[in-house]
């Protein structure tokens, strides 16, 4: 299953895409995460290097970034995660559509596990996902917007 939820945020895909990809500062507009990290010693995002995320609702998911091209996309794929996922991978792609506005668009691929539920499962992990991506979404754009760029 595939989504991808967008919005216009105020500012620079510079800026914006920095910020996104800042993990010492995700928490603060992340409602989703209770836990992010760069693993095995990064410092900084780059193709190859994995990431670490807690849900505030428990579930652990280890991703390796896949591409990395400042300002335009950070692309990631799960290589670990919980057991109700068979695959899982994003994308977050910045738009400089003005001076002052992005586009910032969240994609989002996945499948559920078992094989057998997943005419059942997915669509309602679909809603679930979409749901919880406008609202990371929804939190990014207030947060960047109010000056986090600072």
């Amino acid at each position: 299953m595939k989504f991808a939820v967008s919005t216009m945020v105020a500012g620079s895909a510079d800026s914006l895409f920095a910020l996104s990809q800042n993990y010492s500062r995700r928490q603060e507009w992340d409602p989703f995460a209770s836990r992010s990290e760069l693993l095995n010693g990064a410092t900084v995002p780059a193709v190859g290097v994995d990431e670490y995320i807690e849900s505030t609702g428990g579930l652990v998911m280890v991703s390796r970034y896949v591409s990395f091209q400042p300002p335009r996309v950070a692309a990631v794929s799960m290589i670990e995660g919980p057991r109700v996922l068979a695959s899982f991978s994003g994308g977050w792609k910045f738009r400089q559509m003005s001076p002052t506005h992005c586009r910032v668009t969240f994609t989002y691929n996945f499948r559920t596990s078992p094989i057998w539920l997943r005419w059942a499962m997915e669509p309602i992990a679909g809603l679930w996902y979409q749901r919880q991506t406008r609202a990371r979404l929804n939190c990014f754009k207030a947060w960047a917007e109010a000056g986090s760029t600072e």
